[in-house]
C-alpha cells in the first residue's frame, strides 16, 4: 500500500512540473513574442 501511495505521489508531482515547465515556456514565448 505504502509503495503504490509513493509512486502515485511521485506521479503527481512530475506532472505538476511538467504544468510548471509548460507555463514557464508559454509565458517565455508570448513574452518573445511581444517583443
Amino acid at each position: 500500500m505504502a509503495g503504490g501511495k509513493r509512486s502515485q505521489d511521485t506521479e503527481e508531482a512530475q506532472r505538476t512540473e511538467n504544468v510548471i515547465l509548460v507555463d514557464i515556456e508559454g509565458t517565455t514565448t508570448s513574452i518573445s513574442f511581444v517583443k
